[in-house]
């Protein structure tokens, strides 16, 4: 059986907290990075997993010539996308679950991403075989997701795992896909970043729910703000990053 976080309540509490993370920020600009690097055209893009739109907001100023849609479970994430980026098609939809998305958006997919999703869940490979489903064939998907250690937070909303190359390797595979590459990033300043987040125990969840930015403590501002600068720098792949990511393809 499931367990299900409930991403409603997770959204009305973290949306601020999600904005202003200088991790999401990195993965943003590696998803950006990404996605020019692709030879096939960025015609359609998916976002798997769009939370409350920020990567949305981002994938609509960077490429206004694309469509561009994302499937999220959350009503409340929908509700919160559909304001923050008006241009973007948002569905709500369940991928443990749904085995198959409406005619529209079957194959609909030119490339998509799956950011910081699968470790939400008990069977990530589930969510991301339904998620295939509306990819066209040969598409490409970028994937991201945590590795290195958990910390107080991470269990607090309700993440399952992390991975390394070789357990993500094997989810891209188990759920269909052709793994193309699979590796770690964010040596040494993303390590960091994340061992300061573990020392910081219980005391991040009282920050991450502040209903402002003023509200947060300001040891967690300066770093939040230090880290936004550094780690916009591109760092090396390696295996010992904490941050993973993995590129995969739907078969033709």
């Amino acid at each position: 059986m499931e367990n299900r976080d409930d991403w409603d309540q997770h959204w009305a509490n973290y949306d601020l907290t999600a904005r202003y993370n200088p991790a999401q920020a990195y993965r943003r600009e590696i998803t950006l990075h990404w996605i020019k690097s692709q030879p096939a055209a960025a015609a359609r893009i998916l976002d798997i997993g769009s939370g409350q739109g920020d990567l949305a907001v981002i994938l609509a100023q960077a490429f206004a010539g694309s469509e561009i849609a994302g499937i999220e479970a959350s009503a409340i994430g929908i509700a919160q996308s559909r304001i923050k980026a008006p241009s973007v098609s948002f569905f709500q939809r369940d991928l443990l679950i749904e085995p198959a998305p409406d005619d529209g958006l079957r194959e609909w997919a030119t490339m998509a991403i799956c950011s910081e999703v699968l470790e939400h869940v008990d069977q990530p490979e589930i969510v991301l075989a339904n998620a295939a489903r509306y990819l066209r064939p040969g598409a490409p998907l970028l994937i991201t997701v945590p590795g290195g250690p958990m910390s107080v937070f991470d269990r607090h909303i309700g993440h399952r795992r992390h991975f390394d190359t070789q357990s993500l390797k094997k989810l891209i595979g188990d759920a269909g896909l052709v793994p193309e590459r699979v590796s770690g990033v964010g040596l040494p300043f993303f390590n960091l970043y994340r061992m300061i987040i573990i020392l910081r125990g219980k005391a991040l969840i009282r920050d991450a729910s502040a209903e402002s930015r003023q509200d947060v403590g300001l040891l967690a501002r300066i770093a939040m703000g230090t880290f936004s600068r550094v780690l916009k720098r591109r760092m090396n792949s390696s295996s010992l990053g904490w941050q993973m990511i993995g590129e995969a393809r739907k078969p033709d």
